[in-house]
């Protein structure tokens, strides 16, 4: 697994809970580096991730460590940390070239805590060989096995652990460790096969019974002509607004962000971490309060200074098979809770070298939108269960999905003027960023200009005014400061200001049509949304209505035909 494996070209994806396995196992980070701030207990390792840069010489090997505190009753439960570590390729833990043997290893000297694999502090004091990093832990440790095991490690001094005892805590883990997956990794996948004809079948069932829409506050479910409202007045629906947003936890029903968040995820409802390497608006928040707003927002790379960018996130998807909620008691449950929204992890876009230590990288953390209570997790668990590879789903995003695809929420767009409509805005978006990109560097030349036209005047006035120069070198330079004469500087520095006042001038410059472009593009997508959502309410409520004709019932006191014809025009 990972970097157990000497044959660094299987090394693929990454791995979610039990024990971090350390790209450098001689600089593993301290106990102080792995405590929280808040409660003082050690972090819990959440996932790690291998993703090398082949560009980079000084990281050939690269890994990004991600530790969260689930301490019960602690402030910061659900926050954490993350560690980047990286290696040339050549280096003395494995072999330059994958097929080559493994190196041999020598003792790195550093002691792992037996149960959570961080850095030990002290030892057993029964067998003087199982070391752990607090008395938590050794605590947590002896109850899960070290108790019928401490003796056989006192016989033949090296750890001893029980298959049971391994199978246990790597499968249902501990008050301290996570349950531990394999991580594979996928490209999400295109709108066009995010559903299959078995959901089609269950979202058209669904809508001709539940006709509620989600899209919608109080002020829009009434009817502003004296009309019947037909998302109101059908005796079929059974649930309210109010009832709908408490069992999908949504703050706002018309959070664009929110919307956004579940549109994207229903494309791969099992995703539980979205990587794209330093694309800060590839972010996928979960709703509107506490987004980062601006690049800026990041806090540059303490080491070298530069900037760092969104590298992953790890999505609330992953909770479920954490397994937190797993006891019985709701006491026991709020004990063990970890929760987020969503965990974004920003890192150097230099990736600086290291020499050979772990750095802090950037973690910032969303709340969930859904009130962190454990309970209401409880009542949303599916009834499968869970597979073994970490393609994972949590119980409240997974019922989340599959109420709002049922509503036809979260559908990808059919509407052809609408998607062409869409590409023209990227379109002129791109061709408005490339005219600034060029203005931007006309103002660098023209500043490189101006400086050298300085340099060029004072040469020749400095030529022409030397005394030992000769008559004929004089006329030289006063022919070529003739010439020069055509070239006003002082226009040319009026120029620059123009341009750079026209350019960089967020108001009305050409930066701020940009991005004046940008917002409307975005506001456009989020109302394509809206509109493809009254869409399919209107189209499935005219087929509900075929479907009563058809069968002999009477028909509803509502114009079907009429609300198709407002909403397509």
């Amino acid at each position: 697994m990972l970097h157990n494996n000497p044959n660094w070209s299987e090394w693929d994806g990454g791995k979610v809970g039990g024990k971090p396995i350390w790209l450098n196992p001689a600089t593993v980070p301290t106990i102080e580096q792995l405590t929280c701030a808040e409660c003082t207990n050690p972090l819990s390792f959440l996932l790690q991730i291998y993703c090398p840069l082949d560009e980079e010489v000084d990281a050939f090997h690269r890994s990004l460590y991600v530790f969260c505190c689930r301490s019960a009753g602690c402030p910061k439960q659900g926050r954490g940390k993350v560690f980047r570590c990286q290696l040339p390729r050549e280096n003395a833990f494995y072999a330059a070239e994958s097929d080559a043997p493994p190196c041999e290893r020598s003792d790195t000297g550093v002691s792992l805590c037996a149960l959570c694999g961080q850095r030990a502090a002290f030892t057993c004091s029964a067998c003087h060989v199982a070391e752990y990093c607090c008395k938590a832990h050794q605590k947590d440790h002896w109850n899960k096995g070290h108790k019928a095991d401490c003796a056989k490690c006192l016989e033949t001094q090296t750890l001893v652990e029980s298959d049971e005892t391994k199978d246990e805590i790597r499968t249902k883990g501990s008050k301290w460790v996570f349950p531990e997956y394999d991580m594979c990794i996928e490209h999400e996948p295109d709108s066009g096969e995010a559903v299959d004809e078995h959901e089609r079948k269950l979202i058209n069932e669904y809508e001709k019974s539940e006709m509620e829409t989600i899209l919608t506050n109080k002020s829009n479910t009434a009817s502003t002509d004296g009309e019947s409202n037909p998302f109101t007045d059908d005796s079929e629906i059974d649930i309210s607004q109010k009832e709908l947003n408490e069992l999908t936890g949504a703050k706002s029903a018309q959070d664009k962000n929110y919307i956004r968040f579940l549109t994207r995820i229903a494309l791969a409802k099992d995703q539980v971490l979205r990587y794209s390497r330093w694309q800060n608006d590839s972010v996928l928040w979960v709703h509107s309060e506490g987004a980062l707003q601006q690049p800026g927002d990041i806090p540059n790379c303490p080491k070298c200074g530069g900037e760092r960018a969104f590298e992953f996130q790890v999505l609330p998807q992953l909770l479920f098979y954490l397994q937190v909620d797993r006891s019985c008691t709701i006491s026991e449950i709020k004990e063990q809770t970890c929760d987020w929204g969503t965990l974004v992890i920003s890192t150097c876009t230099k990736s600086c070298p290291l020499e050979k230590a772990y750095v802090e990288e950037h973690l910032f953390y969303q709340e969930d939108p859904v009130p962190s209570t454990a309970s209401s997790r409880r009542c949303l668990r599916p009834h499968a269960p869970a597979p073994a590879v970490a393609k994972m789903s949590s119980m409240r995003v997974r019922a989340q999905n599959k109420l709002l695809d049922k509503l036809g929420a979260t559908k990808p767009s059919k509407n052809v003027q609408f998607d062409l409509a869409y590409a023209g805005f990227e379109k002129a978006y791109g061709g408005v960023e490339s005219l600034d990109s060029a203005l931007r560097g006309f103002i660098i030349s023209l500043k490189a200009m101006h400086m050298s036209a300085q340099v060029l005047v004072s040469a020749i006035d400095n030529v022409a005014a030397t005394q030992e120069n000769t008559s004929e070198m004089k006329r030289y330079a006063s022919d070529i400061k003739t010439a020069f004469g055509g070239l006003d500087v002082t226009f040319m520095a009026d120029t620059v200001k123009r341009f750079e006042q026209r350019v960089l001038r967020p108001s009305n410059g050409w930066m701020g049509k940009a991005n004046s472009l940008k917002q409307q593009v975005a506001t456009f997508h989020d109302e394509k949304m809206v509109f493809d959502h009254y869409s399919r309410k209107v189209l499935t409520l005219r087929e509900a209505r075929d479907k009563r004709s058809g069968s002999g019932k009477p028909e509803k006191p509502k114009d079907v035909e009429k609300l198709v014809r407002a909403s397509t025009r």
